[in-house]
C-alpha cells in the first residue's frame, strides 16, 4: 500500500471555534443534553440543553461563525488526498487496506458513504486527520473513535456531503462540518463540535465538549521564482535587469517567498525589447498562473534570450536627367542615387552608388553659308570667328604673298 505524502493541515475555525453546536435549526426534545461550549441557531429547541458557554440566536456572532465554518470547510476540501478508497461505501473500522481500523495522520477520501462499525477506529499519532466523503457518515451503536499517540480533537475533521448519524451510546472524536444535517443518538459522548450552520442538528441526552485549541499557525505557502538570462548574441543584461513579480509583489530571483497565503496567483516579469521571453516552466502554467495550497513549496522559472541585431541591406537605384539648349547639340546628363535600407537576417550587402559628375559639353562650330543665317536665339560671334578664320585670313595671306613676290621681281 503506497501513500503520497502531503503536508495536511488544520484550518482556522474563526468564531466557530468555541461552538459545541452551530446549526440552522436545533432540535432537542429531551432534558439531559449538556454542552460545554457555545450554542448557535436560528430556530431553537423545544427543550433547552445545559449550555456551558453562550447562546447566539441569528445575531452577528452567529452569522460570522457560519461564514468561518464555510471557509474552514473549503480549506479542508482543497487539500489533496493522502489515500483514496475504492469507489463505493467504506467501513472505516475494517477494510482491505485498514483491516484493524487504525489510521495515522493524513487525508482520507471516500467516493461514497462511510461508516464506523462496532469495532470502531483508532487515530494514532500527532498530526492532522481529515476524513472526506461524498456521501453520508454513519456510526453504529456502541462504536468508538479512539485517539492514541497524541491525536487531538483540535486536528481531527470529518466533512461528509450527505447527512451524519451517530449511533446511540457511541463515542465520537473531532469536528464534523456537515450542512446536510447531524443527528446524534441517545447518550452519545463527543469530544468535538457539531457544525451545521446551513442544516439541522438533533440531540438526545448527549454530552458534547468543545475542545480548547491553540490558534493554528497562519496558513502560508512558499514559491520561488528563478530568472535565467542568456547572452549569446552580444547582449549584456543580467538577472537583476528583469524584476520578477508574484501578483503585485516583487520578489528576487532564486529567493523563496514564504509568506504567501493559499490561493491563486499570476507571476510575471519586466521584459526588454532586446530579449525574447520564454514560457514559464516548473510548477507554473506557461502563462504564469499557479494555485497554492497551505504548506505548498513550489517553484517556477523563465528564460530571457538576447535577440541578434538585424543586419542592414542597402539597395541603390539611379535615375538620370538630360537637358538640351538651342543652338546645335549642346546637352548634359546628371545621375542621382536613391538609397533604401532593408533589415535582413543573414547577410549584409552594401553597394555604393556611382555619382558621375556632369558631362562637359563638347561643341563643334561649323560656319554657316551667308544665305543660311544662324539658329534663332544663338550667338553670332562663333560664326564671325569661323568666317574670319576660314575665309578672310586665307585671302589676306594670299594678298601678302603676292605682294612679297612682286617686290622681289622689281628688285
Amino acid at each position: 500500500m503506497a501513500f503520497v505524502v502531503y503536508a495536511e493541515s488544520s484550518p482556522s475555525l474563526g468564531l466557530a471555534t468555541t461552538f459545541s453546536i452551530l446549526s440552522g435549526t436545533y432540535v432537542n426534545t429531551t432534558p439531559g443534553t449538556a454542552l460545554t461550549g457555545d450554542l448557535g441557531y436560528t430556530t431553537g429547541p423545544a427543550v433547552t440543553p445545559t449550555v456551558g458557554g453562550s447562546t447566539y440566536t441569528a445575531d452577528s456572532t452567529y452569522n460570522q461563525a457560519g461564514i468561518d465554518q464555510g471557509t474552514a470547510l473549503t480549506a479542508l476540501n482543497n487539500q489533496p488526498c493522502t489515500y483514496t478508497f475504492p469507489d463505493g461505501a467504506v467501513d472505516l473500522s475494517s477494510n482491505l487496506d485498514f483491516p484493524t481500523g487504525t489510521y495515522s495522520h493524513g487525508v482520507y477520501c471516500v467516493i461514497g458513504a462511510a461508516s464506523i462499525g462496532t469495532g470502531g477506529i483508532t487515530l494514532n499519532g500527532t498530526g492532522t486527520f481529515i476524513f472526506r466523503m461524498t456521501g453520508a457518515l454513519t456510526t453504529v451503536a456502541n462504536s468508538t473513535v479512539t485517539p492514541t499517540g497524541g491525536a487531538s480533537a483540535c486536528s481531527t475533521w470529518w466533512t461528509p456531503v450527505g447527512a451524519t448519524t451517530l449511533g446511540a451510546n457511541s463515542g465520537f472524536f473531532g469536528t464534523i462540518i456537515d450542512d446536510g444535517g447531524i443527528t446524534i443518538g441517545s447518550t452519545v459522548t463527543w469530544l468535538g463540535r457539531a457544525l451545521s450552520f446551513g442544516g439541522t442538528v438533533t440531540t438526545d441526552i448527549d454530552t458534547l465538549t468543545a475542545p480548547t485549541c491553540a490558534a493554528p499557525p497562519t496558513p502560508h505557502a512558499t514559491l520561488t521564482l528563478t530568472k535565467i538570462v542568456v547572452n549569446d548574441n552580444g547582449g549584456t543584461k543580467i538577472v537583476s535587469d528583469f524584476p520578477l513579480y508574484i501578483g503585485s509583489a516583487t520578489t528576487t530571483s532564486g529567493v523563496a517567498s514564504t509568506t504567501l497565503n493559499p490561493g491563486s496567483y499570476t507571476v510575471h516579469e519586466a521584459t526588454s525589447t532586446d530579449y525574447a521571453s520564454g514560457a514559464w516552466t516548473g510548477d507554473c502554467a506557461a502563462d504564469g498562473t499557479i494555485t497554492l495550497a497551505d504548506g505548498d513549496v513550489k517553484s517556477c522559472s523563465i528564460t530571457n534570450n538576447d535577440i541578434a541585431a538585424a543586419p542592414l541591406q542597402i539597395n541603390t537605384t539611379s535615375s538620370s536627367t538630360s537637358s538640351s539648349s538651342g543652338g546645335g547639340s549642346r546637352s548634359s546628363q546628371r545621375q542621382s542615387a536613391t538609397t533604401t535600407v532593408v533589415a535582413v537576417t543573414q547577410t549584409t550587402t552594401t553597394s555604393t552608388a556611382s555619382m558621375a559628375m556632369p558631362i562637359a559639353a563638347s561643341v563643334s562650330f561649323v560656319p554657316t553659308l551667308p544665305n543660311t543665317g544662324f539658329a534663332p536665339g544663338g550667338s553670332a560671334t562663333p560664326y564671325i570667328i569661323a568666317l574670319v578664320t576660314a575665309v578672310v585670313l586665307p585671302i589676306a595671306g594670299v594678298i601678302i604673298l603676292l605682294y612679297i613676290m612682286r617686290r622681289k621681281r622689281v628688285a
